[in-house]
């Protein structure tokens, strides 16, 4: 969630740009996320381990992290949809993978927002936030090495603030029974901007990455869906 998105409190209405209110109710940003998010269907033979939900009010660290890369104010998005979480486990590799909406108050201002997030300075401030954001959310108490980032091919050339990105993290103290060496956590966050919004996916994979093909072929039809959607 530190780039995906990380709701906020909600507002009425869509601004349009310059500032002029559209006639754009929550609801009805509710109801595009939910035409575009991932679904079942979309990734058959996947379990659904949690529902489509909106997203929890910003975190002290997400805060933080807002401050420091210079993108908006986590409380004043509109709507921050998640899809249900998909999950599968197979011979000792497991995956998660996810969508998030973002409609932002203005398209000047989704467009700021996603450029401070993949600036240099955003990613600096995600590698250096992500281990206290591992640490809160694992109920496992696991331990991590450090955090490395890096770009992915980008599977929509072209397309307004498209980006694929990398995040690398090892698990440290697994028995050396189990692995020679510290497994690895791989987390691909891919996203573009359509409009006031800012679609997302997000895909985890242990020991290994989710297939390039599979991320690609989802945020495609996640595309193909921000196209015929429109706020």
């Amino acid at each position: 969630s530190l780039i995906a998105g990380c709701g906020g409190e909600d507002t009425s209405a869509v601004l349009a740009p310059g500032g002029a209110s559209a006639a754009i109710t929550k609801a009805q940003a509710t109801a595009y996320a939910q035409a575009l998010n991932l679904r079942a269907a979309d990734l058959p033979g996947m379990n659904t381990s949690s529902p489509e939900h909106e997203g929890k009010a910003p975190t002290p660290t997400e805060l933080e992290l807002a401050r420091c890369d210079g993108e908006l104010n986590p409380q004043l998005r509109v709507v921050n949809r998640v899809s249900p979480t998909f999950t599968a486990s197979a011979e000792g590799e497991n995956e998660e993978i996810h969508s998030a909406i973002e409609v932002l108050p203005t398209q000047a201002v989704a467009a700021r927002h996603n450029a401070a997030q993949v600036s240099p300075r955003g990613l600096r401030c995600i590698r250096h936030f992500i281990p206290a954001s591992l640490a809160k959310s694992d109920t496992r108490r696991l331990h991590y090495g450090p955090v490395a980032l890096s770009h992915l091919p980008n599977p929509l050339p072209g397309v307004a603030g498209s980006f694929a990105i990398k995040i690398t993290t090892s698990v440290l103290g697994v028995p050396s029974q189990i692995a020679a060496t510290p497994p690895h956590v791989y987390i691909d966050v891919l996203g573009f901007i359509s409009g006031t919004s800012e679609i997302n996916l997000t895909a985890v994979g242990f020991p290994e990455p989710v297939p390039e093909e599979a991320e690609q072929r989802l945020v495609s039809l996640l595309y193909t869906r921000a196209q015929a959607n429109k706020l």
